[in-house]
């Protein structure tokens, strides 16, 4: 079967004058992998700790919220160190293809609720 994800992106952008507008189309991915996770996970700050991604092995498209009100979280890997690369301010969300097979997140200053959806590569 293809075409077994849809994901529709939009990026909008308007302040001094300057209006930029990408995106607002649909992306059709064909996934390889049979495994998806859908979990809430409540991440630490005192260290980076492994995301739960259940039989996937090979992490591909990822759909991140931070549902806390007040701190950022943000994604990475660890490599000898966390290393962030994709930082969530309190409310929001991204879609990325990860490139790390071991996704880790680490909060600010306080403990988050990390919501994400892995889909296997």
């Amino acid at each position: 079967m293809a075409n077994e994800l849809k994901i529709t992106t939009q990026m909008r952008f308007s302040k001094g004058g300057t209006e930029l507008i990408r995106g607002s189309k649909d992306t059709f991915v064909t996934v390889t992998g049979n495994y998806a996770v859908h979990n809430v996970q409540a991440v630490g700050f005192a260290a980076a700790e492994a995301l739960i991604k259940g039989d996937i092995t090979t992490v591909g498209y990822c759909w991140f919220k931070n549902l806390d009100a007040t701190n950022f979280v943000e994604v990475g890997y660890d490599d000898t160190g966390f290393k962030n690369v994709i930082k969530l301010k309190a409310g929001e969300e991204a879609v990325v293809r990860l490139g790390q097979n071991t996704p880790q997140a680490q909060a600010d200053t306080a403990g988050v609720k990390l919501e994400y959806i892995m889909v296997e590569d």
